[in-house]
């Protein structure tokens, strides 16, 4: 990227949650990856990429957890991700 042959169009947000309870829920790797497949999906739902070059940039994870009791509590990951289309 040594020039700019590119804009930066949108910031994408994709997101998971599930509720563990007793130490079962799913794992880590399970509830980050249908973060990321939320975060495509808005993605292609809001933008028109057909037939563009683009790429995610300064791609972020958050993890919050909600604590009910100490046995149950709410699990969330968030990514975030910009857009950028490169010009042709």
């Amino acid at each position: 990227l040594s020039e700019a042959n590119y804009k930066v169009v949108a910031t994408v947000i994709g997101e998971a949650s599930s509720n563990v309870i007793f130490g079962f829920g799913p794992s880590n790797k399970r509830l980050y990856a249908r973060a990321k497949s939320d975060l495509y999906e808005t993605l292609h739902n809001r933008l028109d990429l057909q037939d563009k070059s683009y790429a995610l940039i300064n791609i972020t994870e958050d993890t919050t957890i909600n604590y009910f009791t100490a046995l149950y509590f709410k699990k969330t990951v968030i990514i975030t991700a910009d857009v950028i289309v490169f010009n042709k």
